[in-house]
């Protein structure tokens, strides 16, 4: 550390002594800062710089000496743009900050559009580092504002962000999916009315306003089904139900509360339990990620799927599936005409649909990239799904290469119990790094970290990589799962736990 520097954390340091805890500034290989408690662990990828201080002390001196807060892979050199910016309307879904940051640099400026709510107000901060931050929670001054930068696009990568998206869009005369095309693509019950009434999918399902509306219901669609909201995603609040009155009780429960799902959700929809036919050891379905350019649709890759945990928990997705060419063009058919019915004329969608012994059934539609797919198609592909939507939204060209299956690639997500829990210690992940086919290892939790429990698809990590064959995935799988041990402690235990991944996930 220079001179000056140290003589900075003097002066800031005397200043607030004794006032607060000590916290330590890091630094990370991009040459960024954070500061963070004395008593957390460091992240990884991050060291210290050797200032201490208070928290206050710490952010004083970040300030003074970090000039430029980009990446220094974002400082190389000039960028040149049109002057138009790229509006991104971020909230949580399929694109962390700094992929998004890192992976759109290149095409225009950016304008971050962020509806405030407990995710996304702890990352205005980021954003504000990269463009201009608009609040989304007020239109009629957020459409003010951003008419007056002339855009020349708009984009998202969040399920919770359709809604905002195409409403911005529609008064700025931005090229995305019309207000009528996201509520059939978001709203669940109107995707299955519209898909039943083209004839195109005929499973049974119900609208949910009250609870007198369970009975009719039950009538209907029969059990076993799937209690889900009908503006939701990530599993949230989504249920298998085999007994009436156990699905009576959820449905009281979940219409009690102020929401349902997302934000805005407040009905719920009942609908077939479809079957899988025999898959394991892998997931009975898949999905489909595709390409829409003014109506032409380009399927990327049929996704194929580990086997779900109780109730609709996602473990990750493996390129290419194991499904023959001619049932993955049966899936391709079936997904252009529920694309071409729910009228996306433009972007990119994710599919999923399930495989029963009666062939492919669409499961739902949506009208982004899927989550983890992204990271699929720059392993394999080597292209951004983040990218080609941006450039897509600017109506700029886009060359889509073709996938070649020399080798299975895979994007495995660890997930959280469904019970609370806390993390008191992990070991085994240098050991799951040294494996032979991991390229890359991402954890999202900690020492320390509380996990909330519930029926959502929670993700503690992503593993990245690429094997021989699917024989040679399955084993790997199966290595990486146990290679990782968590010590857990239930919060309504006082016992503490070791367990792996798998069996973490299982809980």
């Amino acid at each position: 550390m220079s001179n000056e520097n140290t003589q900075t954390q003097m002066k800031y340091s005397s200043d607030f002594e004794g006032l607060m805890d000590e916290y330590l500034v890091v630094i990370n290989d991009e040459e960024q800062y954070a500061c963070v408690h004395s008593e957390w662990p460091v992240a990884i990828g991050w060291r210290a710089t050797g200032f201490s201080g208070t928290q206050e002390a710490c952010k004083k001196w970040i300030e003074e000496v970090w000039t430029d807060m980009r990446p220094t892979s974002l400082r190389n050199g000039p960028q040149s743009f049109d002057n138009q910016p790229l509006i991104v309307i971020y909230d949580e879904g399929a694109a962390l900050p700094k992929d998004i940051v890192t992976e759109l640099n290149e095409i225009a400026p950016f304008v971050f559009v962020i509806n405030a709510n407990v995710h996304t107000r702890e990352r205005i901060s980021y954003f504000s580092r990269f463009g201009r931050v608009v609040n989304g929670s007020d239109i009629e001054r957020a459409l003010s504002e951003l008419a007056h930068l002339n855009p020349a696009g708009i984009v998202t990568f969040s399920e919770r962000a359709l809604r905002l998206t195409a409403t911005l869009a529609k008064h700025l005369n931005l090229p995305f999916h019309n207000l009528e095309t996201v509520y059939r693509l978001t709203d669940k019950y109107k995707q299955r009315v519209a898909l039943q009434e083209a004839g195109i999918e005929s499973i049974r399902f119900y609208l949910i306003n009250t609870v007198s509306d369970w009975e009719q219901a039950v009538e209907q669609v029969c059990l076993p089904a799937v209690l889900k909201p009908a503006y939701g995603g990530g599993s949230i609040d989504t249920y298998l139900i085999e007994d009436p009155q156990t699905g009576k009780s959820l449905v009281e429960k979940l219409l009690s509360n102020k929401q349902i799902g997302f934000d805005g959700g407040c009905s719920l929809v009942l609908e077939e339990f479809l079957q899988g036919r025999p898959s394991l050891p892998f997931g009975d379905y898949v999905s489909v990620e595709s390409l829409v350019v003014n109506g032409e649709i380009k399927h990327i890759n049929v996704t194929g799927k580990m086997p779900l945990s109780p109730p609709f928990r996602e473990y990750g997705h493996i390129w290419p599936s194991v499904l023959s060419d001619s049932e993955q063009n049966q899936i391709y058919a079936l997904t252009s005409n529920a694309i071409k019915v729910l009228g996306v004329n433009q972007g990119i969608t994710h599919t999923e649909l399930k495989l029963t012994e009666q062939g492919p059934r669409i499961i739902e539609v949506n009208g982004r990239v899927g989550g983890g797919i992204n990271e699929m198609a720059k392993i394999s592909l080597n292209i951004s799904l983040l990218e080609m939507a941006a450039r897509l939204a600017l109506g700029k060209m886009i060359d889509l290469p073709v996938f070649n299956p020399e080798y299975v690639y895979f994007n495995i997500c660890h997930i959280a119990p469904t019970r609370p829990c806390e993390i008191l210690g992990i070991n085994g992940e240098d050991e799951l790094r040294s494996l032979d086919g991991v390229s890359s290892y991402r954890s999202y939790v900690w020492t320390g970290t509380t996990l909330p429990g519930g029926s959502q698809t929670n993700e503690i990590n992503m593993v990245l990589g690429k094997v021989d064959n699917h024989k040679a995935f399955l084993d790997i799988y199966q290595r990486m799962g146990q290679c990782l041990r968590f010590h857990v402690r239930f919060m309504d235990s006082e016992e503490v736990k070791i367990l792996d991944a798998h069996e973490l996930g299982e809980i």
